[in-house]
């Protein structure tokens, strides 16, 4: 692996972006700032972290074996193995995988992360993977129900270590996977989801429902057993979460 640092960034994974365009980015490469100043989520949404306190950083792939309709095996085994990483650390049972991708610990986030393809023609080119995951941080202002390791566990981590360790068991997991792997890896996912297999408050189209989670398609679809026993496959942009 190839590992990058920058003090301070717009964000990790623009640079990811205009370094693949400059041709200086291969698989494997790995970026860490201290401070993104245009830290962001899915849908535009910021990301909050303090300077010097999280870990902050983009993965880039080349997922050859992986082909635009099945993009979601990568939010598959990057949200696994960053689950597995938070649990390994805290040693606290309850983390899950709040759909898509964010990571909760009990009722409270501790990571997010946000993937970006290049898409030409029939294949993936690159995928750039953007992780943030709270850390050192105690203090939050604006971010609605944060958790870091430092508020479970009461001890202060490195960050590059942090990052170095997180990366290999990331690139180890993607680089062995194969595509026979791809049911286990969907009933690895889905067992891990918040609040699987329970009654969960939703907006959708504009009302308020209350529904079952059963675990998502192929294609990363939310399925949903609504009160009247309908089942239903949401897409991310359809639905909101009432937490």
């Amino acid at each position: 692996m190839n590992y990058l640092y920058f003090p301070v960034t717009n964000s990790t994974n623009d640079i990811a972006r205009q370094m693949i365009q400059e041709h200086k980015m291969s698989h494997g490469c790995v970026i860490r700032t201290d401070f993104q100043k245009m830290g962001r989520g899915r849908q535009n949404n910021s990301w909050e972290s303090a300077p010097n306190q999280n870990l902050l950083i983009s993965w880039v792939l080349e997922p050859k074996k992986v082909s635009p309709s099945d993009q979601f095996i990568i939010s598959q085994l990057v949200s696994t193995t960053l689950r597995s990483f938070v649990e390994k650390k805290t040693l606290f049972k309850d983390v899950t995988i709040k759909w898509p991708n964010d990571i909760y610990v009990n009722q409270r986030k501790i990571a997010g992360i946000l993937i970006e393809h290049i898409i030409f023609g029939n294949d993936i080119s690159f995928s750039i993977i953007g992780i943030g995951l709270n850390v050192n941080q105690i203090h939050f202002e604006n971010a609605p129900n944060p958790i870091s390791l430092q508020q479970i566990t009461n001890q202060n981590y490195d960050l590059e270590q942090l990052t170095k360790e997180l990366s290999c068991q990331f690139f180890t997991n993607f680089d062995n996977w194969e595509y026979s792997k791809k049911t286990s890896l969907q009933s690895h996912y889905t067992k891990s989801l918040y609040q699987y297999r329970q009654k969960q408050r939703f907006i959708i189209e504009n009302k308020e429902v209350i529904a079952t989670i059963l675990g998502v398609t192929e294609y990363g679809l939310l399925r949903l057993k609504e009160e009247n026993e309908e089942e239903k496959d949401y897409e991310l942009n359809s639905i909101k979460y009432l937490i």
